[in-house]
């Protein structure tokens, strides 16, 4: 029997199990969490590192590796015993391997999965049962703009992110009829350790790939410029706010660079599967597009840019006319529900 999609976020009384809590964006979300008096069982791998949040009833500090499933275990059992449930589980810890695939060591590379990937899988085996048992849920699952499409030096970052949309993707659909909600967070340059004290680099040879090296040293350019990065704080009041919303919304890219990333994405596939319908079994046929569609894809193809700078509504639904360049959002949350003030 399936359960209604009651947003358990949005309880009074929910307890949150936020993931990496050390810096980042789970250090501003469990100072943001805190500070709403919400209830909080706040993780990270070392738990003297979760000093900077009060010691109060309603916040629970825990070590929690998520490589280790003995400590989650332990962790999800210190939550259920001190309050009873638990209703949201961010899984945020991660790290970021930097260079050419080439060059990234296969230990760099299982470790990258090691933590973002199968860190999640642990997470969701240890939580889910709990969710089922309620009936209720939610899971925020961070992501990247890299998870949308990859970039130079981030292939394995990228590759790890990808498989986190796309585990998320199926938890949606398994665990809809147990009122369990998912969303995925996608964020874009922001000031935190991603590219400092949480970054593995690969070896550096910049004769092989001088390109290659030369973006990653454009990306510390971004990171270093404060007027370019995001603020995490605001980030993470505006993880709450879709999240408590009446509908969460499935994708919530945050920073302008990973909704542009997003809409170039959609600009590039968009000709793509109006040019070419479908492909036989025998991949020996072309099916031909009609003259509509061909001449969208003339225009798609042709459109310098869907907009000179992203506006601050981020598009979580909307549709392409059949014959125009330009992506027209239909009234979403994000025109109803995010002040302005908190839009990044």
């Amino acid at each position: 029997m399936s359960t209604p999609l009651i947003n358990a976020a949005a309880d009074p009384e929910a307890v949150w199990l936020v993931t990496g809590c050390s810096s980042g964006f789970g250090k501003s979300l469990a100072e943001a969490l805190a500070s709403r008096g919400v209830r909080l069982v706040a993780t990270a791998r070392r738990i003297e590192t979760l000093e900077f949040l009060p010691s109060t009833d309603h916040v629970l500090r825990c070590a929690l590796d998520v490589t280790a499933p003995s400590s989650i275990d332990a962790a999800v059992k210190a939550a259920m015993s001190r309050f009873g449930r638990i209703d949201v589980v961010v899984n945020n810890a991660g790290i970021g391997v930097i260079g050419p695939v080439e060059d990234v060591t296969d230990e760099q590379t299982r470790l990258q999965f090691e933590v973002n990937v199968f860190g999640v899988f642990n997470m969701v085996r240890a939580t889910a049962p709990v969710f089922r048992a309620q009936r209720r849920g939610m899971f925020i699952n961070f992501s990247s703009m890299a998870g949308i499409s990859s970039i130079d030096s981030l292939g394995v970052y990228s590759a790890s992110k990808f498989a986190v949309e796309g585990l998320s993707d199926a938890l949606t659909s398994e665990l809809a009829s147990y009122g369990v909600r998912v969303m995925l967070v996608e964020p874009g340059p922001f000031d935190t350790a991603w590219l400092g004290k949480n970054a593995i680099w690969g070896s550096r040879d910049n004769e092989r790939y001088p390109a290659v090296w030369g973006y990653v040293e454009m990306m510390k350019g971004v990171y270093a410029d404060r007027a370019q990065v995001g603020d995490p704080a605001r980030a993470a009041q505006a993880i709450i706010t879709a999240a408590t919303s009446d509908n969460p919304p499935a994708r919530l890219p945050l920073h302008e660079m990973s909704v542009d990333t997003s809409r170039m994405k959609l600009r590039a596939w968009r000709p793509t599967s109006i040019a070419w319908k479908r492909w036989p079994a025998t991949y020996t046929t072309r099916l031909e597009p009609d003259e509509g569609e061909q001449r969208a894809a003339r225009e798609l193809l042709g459109a310098a840019c869907l907009l000179t700078r992203p506006q601050p509504a981020v598009p979580c639904s909307g549709r392409w006319p059949a014959a125009t360049s330009r992506w027209e959002p239909e009234p979403c949350f994000w025109q109803v529900c995010l002040p302005p003030s908190l839009l990044i």
